[in-house]
């Protein structure tokens, strides 16, 4: 299955002017690492294979990854389309920006309410992923933390569509590390990163939620230290 990639967004957020220019700033930062940064990947082939036999997949991955990741996720699978949860209040504004100008699709919602409007709009991604042919990259700890601690989202999203969780995470040296709750990593221009995937984790119908996010939890964290070896080797 191969589409062309979609700058145009499901759903309209609201975008004020700061969050234009904030949301600008991560676009520059980001196509500064897409033209200047050497990517290495390692682990890749069961996201080929997928794609080769048009199956889409989710993508988890670390909130201090999403630098190093989101500007390379159109270079690794050109022409699958990828959709990006976000928070749909002021900390998801300028990343709507960011995201759409990517062509990456963003996702705004409540993040931290379960009501019936956030239940609509996760049943919205589900149909999106299922019919749509997009993969979806999470950041389970996101927006606001605890750090390398899964939230339920992603774990019920992979029970509801059936699809494998990829867990993906990101190296390099040389960059700028935020002082801020998930150690959020932005690459010097002329840099290297390695990404590296793991192995896909599937999420039954019949399966209990609480152990496949610790099944989920501990694969990303895997991966984080299988990545770091990986670049310093």
């Amino acid at each position: 299955m191969t589409q062309s990639p979609k700058t145009s967004t499901p759903v309209e957020m609201s975008v004020a002017f700061s969050d234009r220019v904030n949301g600008r700033v991560l676009w520059i930062l980001s196509k500064l690492a897409e033209k200047t940064c050497r990517i290495t990947v390692s682990g890749w082939d069961f996201v080929d294979r997928c794609h080769q036999e048009g199956r889409s997949v989710l993508y988890g991955t670390w909130h201090g990854n999403s630098m190093m990741l989101v500007s390379f996720m159109r270079q690794l699978h050109p022409g699958f389309q990828v959709s990006a949860m976000i928070p749909d209040d002021w900390r998801g504004a300028a990343l709507y920006y960011w995201l759409s100008r990517t062509g990456i699709t963003p996702w705004p919602m409540d993040l931290e309410n379960r009501g019936m409007e956030t239940a609509r709009r996760f049943a919205e991604l589900i149909r999106l992923i299922k019919n749509g042919g997009f993969d979806s990259y999470v950041s389970p700890d996101g927006p606001s933390g605890p750090s390398h601690i899964v939230k339920p989202g992603l774990t019920f999203l992979a029970q509801k569509t059936g699809l494998p969780v990829v867990p993906l995470a990101g190296c390099c040296r040389h960059g700028y590390t935020l002082n801020r709750w998930d150690a959020y990593k932005v690459p010097f221009p002329f840099s290297r990163i390695h990404v590296a995937a793991g192995e896909p984790i599937t999420v039954d119908k019949g399966d209990d939620l609480e152990a496949a996010t610790e099944t989920i939890r501990r694969a990303l964290n895997d991966v984080t230290l299988r990545a770091q070896a990986e670049f310093y080797e």
